[in-house]
């Protein structure tokens, strides 16, 4: 059965969640597409952001910087940031898709709770 090599690949919590949501194979197969097409572009552009933003708070506390520097740096910054927040953004609305209206909400509150753990 597909379901048990997806749980043999995944950590509890992620079994954990297939389970409460009740998602089917297809849905399980179309979730880890998903990840596949969004994540390997989110993995370049998260370290590129927060490079990015430790170089202009290197500028912006530098006697040397140029106003101009400063201004090229931070709009590099907001780029980034722009890029990050619409692949996040594409990403949900693919999930969204594929989730059964019942199941966007529980989705929704584990992806929350996954963030808020991974930012503490």
């Amino acid at each position: 059965m597909f379901n048990e090599r997806i749980y043999a690949q995944t950590d509890g919590e992620v079994e954990t969640i297939i389970l409460q949501l009740g998602l089917t194979d297809e849905q399980i197969a179309q979730l880890y597409q998903v990840d596949r097409q969004f994540s390997p572009k989110l993995d370049e552009l998260y370290p590129a952001w927060n490079q990015a933003q430790e170089e202009l708070e290197v500028l912006i506390r530098s006697e040397d910087a140029s106003e101009s520097e400063v201004r090229k740096k931070y709009e590099e910054v907001e780029s980034l940031r722009r890029q990050v927040s619409e692949l996040q953004f594409e990403r949900r609305m693919a999930i969204r898709e594929i989730l059964r209206p019942e199941q966007r909400l529980p989705y929704e509150e584990y992806i929350e709770q996954r963030i808020a753990e991974s930012d503490s």
